[in-house]
């Protein structure tokens, strides 16, 4: 029964894991002839990226926070878990986004 938890926490980790990637960087890019259609334009562009990239995170956080539950049995390392994931993911996605954006 343990396995099939972690491997279904691990199939929804991967799903929110490729619609983050798959719509984070249409974000960034320049809507391809938008400016020439307007602002409904655009907003219709940047619309379903931005829902897709807000679903895929959602995915991963939940799946993230429920399998720490499973992996370990303690509060403090349920504590320690967390606070590694959020530095990580804090300093690898504010990286990601800077030079994303200025490059």
């Amino acid at each position: 029964m343990e396995i099939f938890i972690l491997t279904r926490y691990r199939y929804i980790i991967v799903v929110g894991f490729l619609m983050v990637s798959c719509s984070f960087p249409f974000i960034f890019i320049r809507c391809f002839g938008c400016p020439a259609s307007g602002t409904w334009a655009e907003f219709g562009y940047y619309m379903p990226f931005i829902a897709i990239l807000q679903v895929g995170w959602a995915c991963a956080q939940i799946s993230h926070l429920a399998l720490i539950g499973q992996l370990v049995s303690t509060q403090s390392e349920k504590t320690e878990l967390v606070s590694y994931r959020y530095v990580r993911l804090s300093v690898t996605m504010n990286s990601f986004s800077i030079t994303s954006r200025y490059k």
